[in-house]
């Protein structure tokens, strides 16, 4: 017997709990052991940790060859794995694999600050307890003399391995393990996951197959995600890629992760409330709002351009189509509309904007005001009220109800 360790330690697994292999399906367990001060004041040099091997196999659960070892400090040093012999941690015999984990540096040896060790690697065929053993060399002060070996054991359970799927992420391709899920249109974007599946079908949001096959990861190229997009991964557990034949049906696992595009492309635009923009705005569709639309740029709209409340711009505004406001139409820029307009008031505000009606089939503009220093219109303008402006062209016919003041006619 030896003292109770100075420090406590806590355990997490993936997955939780532990599988064990299956014949043709090895099985990885990663196990994190969180290190925390205890009730009183620890120094500790030295911590060792050790898992059983194959020769284990009679007590219990194992692993199948050295794991991985890992340390979130870089005040600690990781040694090489060896083999338990009589005189260490119990007295296991050498069918434990082990390794020493020491501070650089004696002034590290104060554990007040986070402190994880990881051990990862294949499981045996075994299932029942899986024994952890640690033990750390330490003591209430930072005399090293008089640090003695205290030993502990942690157990965890293993159990038959079941079909599995979980924890898939997204991220950049830079920093896998961060999980993200905003974006910028066409960025990459890096999907993983983990299970123990065979075989893996990756679909985009309108259903699309992005990848098929037995990999873990997959990097959604650049250009692919232009707006908001889910992505579902389908996973199967079978001799090979299986499908459903002859009355078959394999089992399936889903899971689901969303992305977000922060500046999107998109087709059509529908707002029933008012719709504010503190950029430009370009649609390769029809822009429709049904309350008020106000952009602090320009807009740009390669369909039509229609609001029941008033639209405002502090930039241009471009339509290929025709534009209607039941209020306001303001462009702080030039309009450029390539079909129909209609507004009870049209104006932009400073000296030299100019607005452009190019229709192609009626390119009637029809509105209440008018106020810009340029108007241009390739068909009939009609006003029921006041037209100013100091210069005014117009290929078709012109009808105005109140007053007309142009300099240039």
């Amino acid at each position: 017997m030896t003292d109770p360790m100075l420090l406590d330690y806590r355990l997490s697994t993936s997955p939780s709990p532990l599988q064990a292999s299956s014949s043709g399906t090895p099985s990885l367990g990663r196990i994190t052991i969180a290190v925390f001060p205890g009730d009183q004041t620890a120094y500790c040099d030295t911590i060792k940790i050790a898992v059983p091997g194959p020769g284990a196999a009679a007590e219990g659960a194992y692993f199948s060859e050295p794991p991985d070892w890992s340390c979130s400090s870089t005040t600690w040093e990781i040694g090489s794995t060896y083999p338990s012999s009589d005189d260490d941690l119990d007295g296991k015999q050498p069918t434990y694999y082990q390794v020493a984990f020491r501070t650089v540096e004696d002034d590290d040896n104060l554990v007040d600050y986070p402190l994880n060790f990881g051990v990862d690697g294949t499981l045996g065929t075994t299932t029942g307890t899986l024994t952890c053993t640690v033990g750390e060399r330490s003591g209430t002060d930072d005399d090293t003399s008089r640090f003695t070996l205290k030993k502990g054991s942690l157990n965890l359970a293993v159990e038959t391995q079941t079909f599995y799927l979980y924890n898939f992420m997204a991220g950049d391709p830079d920093r896998p393990t961060v999980p993200r899920t905003k974006f910028s249109s066409g960025a990459q974007i890096y999907l993983t996951w983990e299970s123990n599946g065979t075989f893996f079908q990756l679909y985009n949001g309108d259903g699309t197959i992005l990848y098929e096959g037995t990999d873990t990861s997959y990097l959604v190229s650049a250009g692919s995600v232009s707006n908001d997009t889910t992505f579902t991964l389908v996973a199967t557990l079978t001799s090979g890629a299986a499908q459903p034949a002859n009355g078959f049906e394999p089992i399936y696992r889903y899971a689901t992760i969303t992305v977000t595009i922060d500046n999107p492309v998109l087709n059509g635009l529908t707002v029933l409330g008012d719709a504010g923009v503190n950029g430009d705005l370009t649609t390769g569709g029809e822009l429709s709002a049904e309350g008020n639309f106000s952009a602090r740029g320009t807009v740009t709209a390669e369909g039509d351009l229609t609001a029941n409340g008033a639209v405002t711009a502090n930039g241009a505004v471009t339509a290929n189509g025709a534009v209607t406001a039941h209020g306001l139409l303001s462009a702080l820029n030039d309009l450029l509309v390539s079909s129909d307009t209609y507004g009870p008031k049209i104006q932009t505000s400073y000296d030299g904007a100019n607005v452009y009606i190019s229709g192609i089939v009626s390119g009637t503009c029809q509105f209440e005001d008018l106020y810009t220093a340029n108007l241009t219109a390739y068909d009939k303008i009609s006003s029921r009220d006041e037209m100013d402006a100091p210069a005014l062209r117009v290929s078709g016919d012109l009808q105005v109800d109140g007053s007309v003041t142009a300099r240039n006619i």
